[in-house]
């Protein structure tokens, strides 16, 4: 399993550094820490981007509550 997690983490790392080294070759220091809040134009590019920002939390949101919620669920089982 741990196997696994190492190759997802490198597959991960191969597709972001290429990203940010570009970005950062065009933008240089002059990005904000929101990189959203740094383009001013195109507006519906901001907003899609900023949709999908909130589909993402969404749906990491259910995965990273998962344990806590089943952890929740078997206690009050156990209880009654």
């Amino acid at each position: 399993m741990w196997r696994g997690v190492i190759v997802a983490y490198i597959v991960v790392a191969l597709c972001y550094f290429p990203v940010a080294l570009v970005g950062y070759y065009i933008f240089g220091n002059g990005v904000e820490d929101n990189i959203l809040m740094s383009l001013k134009k195109p507006a519906w590019l901001i907003a899609t981007a900023n949709i999908f920002v909130v589909i993402h939390v969404i749906g990491s949101y259910q995965v990273g509550f998962s344990k806590q919620e089943r952890t929740l669920k078997y206690s009050r089982e156990n209880r009654y």
